[in-house]
């Protein structure tokens, strides 16, 4: 293959990688939005967690590096569940509540931050590749723990959708989303559905943070850029539009990928961030925004 289309492809390749991460972080914090109207700005430290209950499932306990990504996940999904029912929960529907979540979620994170770093140190932790192959196919070179970041994160994506769409407790979430009273009114239990989806939402991102181990270093900051990026693809796709969020997640990370190969690492952040700019100037609501609750 031309050696321009094999870079083309391969730049296409790793933006789609990119982006189904951005998608794990994003979908998470916009599923919580949609549903509660809570900004949740400790959602980098459970990518952070993710990432240290990965590393250390797999270095301590030697297990499968595979089944420690989701042994992280339900991990994850339990300490969510946790942190929500006895420090956010009660706070919702008080007064001036969404402003208290604000706060409360920031000091989440700094605790979770500071824990992590008296428990794990300061010191920047690497996690041995899942595999060692490098895969060749029409000039393009990818390595197979890239290709099998991705497909798990396909995977992950792919259940959230059939979780949300086909299962009782999607349903009442989707429920919740659209009308708040009658879905009281048809008895649907509010407290369970707002931990469930903080659960799920704390998940993907410690599922982001878990498949990255092996590709990034994990430090009790990690979570900064995650978060970042997570917010600008929430912005960009529209506040509490899951659909929305993926898209723009793919979107986001496609873009990236070719920036870095048509001008440089350096101008990625510029062009992300002027296209959200130019996008909210043209329709403030997002690509697929939606009313705010």
């Amino acid at each position: 293959m031309d050696t321009i289309l094999a870079d083309l492809l391969q730049h296409l390749i790793y933006g789609i990688i990119a982006g189904a991460m951005y998608v794990l972080m994003a979908v998470g914090f916009s599923l919580v939005w949609g549903i509660m109207g809570l900004l949740n700005f400790s959602h980098g430290e459970f990518y952070m967690l993710g990432g240290y209950a990965t590393y250390y499932l797999f270095t301590f306990f030697n297990i499968n590096p595979f089944v420690s990504v989701f042994l992280a996940i339900a991990i994850l999904f339990l300490f969510g569940s946790i942190i929500f029912s006895t420090a956010i929960f009660p706070i919702i529907k008080k007064p001036n509540w969404h402003n208290n979540a604000i706060i409360l979620t920031l000091g989440i994170g700094i605790c979770l931050q500071n824990i992590a770093l008296l428990v794990f140190g300061e010191r920047y932790k690497g996690m041995p590749g899942f595999f060692e192959a490098t895969l060749r196919f029409w000039g393009v070179v990818i390595g197979a723990d890239r290709l099998m970041i991705l497909l798990i994160g396909l995977t992950l994506i792919l259940a959230l959708l059939v979780f949300v769409k086909k299962t009782t407790t999607g349903l009442s979430i989707q429920a919740l989303s659209q009308d708040k009273n009658a879905a009281l009114l048809m008895g649907i239990h509010i407290k369970r559905v707002y931990t469930v989806t903080f659960g799920v939402s704390v998940a993907l991102a410690g599922a982001a943070g878990g498949l990255l181990a092996p590709l990034y270093f994990i430090y009790p900051t990690v979570g900064f850029t995650p978060i970042l990026m997570a917010f600008a693809v929430v912005i960009l796709g529209g506040l509490g539009s899951v659909k929305g969020a993926i898209y723009a997640g793919f979107l986001t990370g496609i873009i990236e990928s070719f920036t870095i190969l048509f001008l440089s690492a350096v101008w990625k952040d510029i062009i992300i961030f002027s296209l959200i700019i130019i996008i909210l100037t043209l329709k403030p609501a997002g690509l697929f925004g939606i009313k705010e609750p």
